[in-house]
């Protein structure tokens, strides 16, 4: 049965499953399905999504997506490519020029000119792969929908890692069975993954440089590998130059060039305009690479240097890449659906967002610090009530809880009855039964074994047998003297 995974990008860059599917058969009929109970469960369609070229789920996209803007993969794009063009003897110049086109064009003119350019060289004007691409320019370019907010996505490459993580836990021949519990062994995998780069946010930071507002912020703000791709923007500076080109007020053009290697149709740096209006908080680019990755661009770093900006709006910080946001999906267990984990998550998450208000408020002043520990004693105590940690011992003789942790395995409110209903007599004043103590004893420790060596005098004990090893070294030490 196909495998087909839904999958997307967390807050540290690294792909997360959303959902996934069994199907019988790769057709329209089933993609629809599948896609149908995707909108049920997650409430509405994706901004954008992503495929390769298979027709069945061209046509189920648009039925059941039809607003939803469908892009095509770039790598399969670029793959067919070598499929179709492989047999030309200028293929290698072919393959080079071609990556040109896709990725070094500024904007839509520049690539039309560009490929104009890429198909008079090479005499491709009439080849048939080549006519088809260029009617679906608008799916699978970049350029085409760079405006679109992917998380910096063009292709399916995270969806095939996915399929080849799965293929660890599972093969075609896994029952069914099988199947379902290698799954969730592949989700806990992934959950332990987004736990310990979570643990990394916090514990071990990033590094950054004060005099740059951009790394100051965003160091604080984003997951170490967001904030990595912040830096590699922040390094690019030393390849691009700015320029004011208008300043009326608080709004600031520039004129930004960088510096890249020549593409085959036209030299020349490339060069990007960028206004900063610091009164409105707008910063904009012509690369649209904040738009397409959510990633403040070198252009736009370079702007706010020269301005001088000390301030990043918020909206710039986008809520999906930082670190100290609690996630709900971090504490849902996945798999099956059971009403007590949902009632015992919604306990979770009151109890969480209970304490952290107490904590801020315990912090306040010695006053409220001190109110904080007399009340939360006592509701320590009556906590324990409840729930029934207290040992018989404990509650008779009045001693100390704290003082049993580690002692005695402390047993449960309705252990407590059921051995005092079981001894209608008491057997200690009070009336109260000690509890039993489960601990082991364990693996009784072995007697040591005294070792007798006996030590070999030739000249007291008189001759004896040599051991085999002795009349080794005695013959040899014959023979070298010999």
């Amino acid at each position: 049965m196909p495998f087909t995974p839904f999958v997307g990008v967390n807050h540290h860059g690294s792909t997360i499953v959303l959902a996934s599917a069994l199907i019988s058969h790769e057709d329209a009929i089933s993609f629809t399905w599948v896609f149908k109970r995707w909108l049920d469960c997650m409430g509405r369609a994706s901004s954008v999504i992503i495929t390769d070229q298979c027709r069945g789920i061209g046509k189920a996209v648009k039925e059941v997506f039809p607003n939803t803007p469908h892009r095509l993969c770039l790598w399969y794009m670029m793959r067919n490519g070598a499929k179709n063009l492989g047999s030309n003897p200028r293929y290698n110049e072919i393959k080079a020029d071609l990556k040109d086109v896709v990725y070094e064009s500024k904007d839509i003119h520049d690539f039309e000119d560009a490929w104009e350019l890429f198909v008079v060289k090479y005499g491709l004007r009439e080849h048939s792969w080549v006519k088809e691409v260029y009617a679906k320019r608008e799916a699978w370019v970049p350029l085409y929908w760079k405006n679109i907010f992917c998380a910096g996505m063009s292709s399916t490459q995270r969806s095939k890692q996915t399929n080849r993580f799965f293929k660890i836990y599972f093969n075609p021949q896994t029952t069914l069975f099988t199947f379902l519990a290698n799954y969730e062994n592949a989700l806990r995998a992934k959950v332990e993954e987004e736990e310990k780069l979570n643990f990394s946010c916090t514990n071990k930071p990033c590094r950054y440089d004060k005099n740059v507002i951009v790394e100051e912020v965003f160091q604080r703000a984003y997951s170490n590998s967001i904030f990595a791709k912040v830096k590699k923007e922040v390094y690019g500076l030393i390849h691009t130059n700015a320029e004011i080109k208008m300043n009326i007020g608080t709004f600031s053009l520039f004129v930004v060039t960088e510096e890249v290697k020549h593409p085959f149709w036209k030299a020349g740096d490339k060069m990007y305009e960028v206004s900063i209006d610091t009164a409105s908080g707008e910063f904009t680019c012509t690369c649209q690479r904040f738009e397409f990755k959510g990633i403040l661009c070198r252009h736009i770093i370079h702007a706010l240097l020269l301005k001088k900006v000390q301030l990043i709006p918020d909206k710039y910080i986008l809520s999906r890449f930082r670190k100290d946001l609690v996630r709900g999906y971090e504490h849902i267990q996945v798999g099956y659906h059971t009403p007590a984990e949902s009632e015992r998550l919604k306990r979770s998450i009151a109890v969480t967002l209970r304490n952290g208000y107490l904590y801020r408020l315990a912090l306040h002043s010695d006053e409220a610090f001190a109110l904080y520990n007399r009340e939360s004693h006592k509701l320590v105590k009556e906590l324990e009530a409840s729930v029934g940690i207290e040992t018989l011992n404990a509650i008779g003789a009045g001693t100390n809880v704290n003082q049993l942790w580690g002692r005695r395995r402390l047993q449960r409110k309705e252990n407590n009855q059921r051995y005092m209903v079981r001894n209608a007599t008491p057997r200690k004043e009070g009336g109260l039964e000690d509890p039993v103590d489960k601990r082991g004893t364990g693996r009784a420790p072995r007697p040591r074994q005294k070792t007798v060596r006996r030590a070999l005098n030739v000249d007291e004990a008189g001759p004896s047998q040599p051991t085999p090893q002795r009349m080794r070294v005695t013959r040899n030490t014959a023979r070298n003297t010999q």
